[in-house]
């Protein structure tokens, strides 16, 4: 390995990978939606969360006043995305969401 490589330590299959983005994408931009948030936003790119190990990431929308907490569970081509979304100033905004290649799950919400 390169100085300059990441170290991969939750690995995900690339396709699978690149599906579950997408849809996260979607996800995200229809949060902001729903928030009034029409402000152009670089999305993040899910291959960080492959260097994390068992660790989230944070991701602040702002004028949202809260973001997503983003982890992979499984690995390879079992892979899927938790996201948990809310907001401070919106009592029971809090969103859980399974993400798959094929499809977004609501698991729970109004739990922030």
């Amino acid at each position: 390995m390169g100085f300059l490589e990441p170290e991969i330590l939750h690995p995900v299959d690339a396709a699978r990978l690149a599906f579950i983005q997408e849809l996260f994408h979607g996800l995200v931009r229809a949060t902001m939606l729903g928030y009034n948030i029409v402000e152009p936003l670089r999305l993040p790119q899910l291959s960080v969360l492959t260097e994390f190990g068992d660790d989230s990431l944070w991701f602040p929308i702002p004028g949202m006043f809260g973001g997503f907490n983003l982890w992979f569970e499984g690995n390879g081509r079992d892979a899927v995305l938790w996201a948990e979304s809310w907001s401070r100033m919106v009592n029971g905004s809090g969103m859980r969401h399974r993400i798959t290649p094929v499809e977004i799950i609501l698991v729970e919400e109004g739990f922030a």
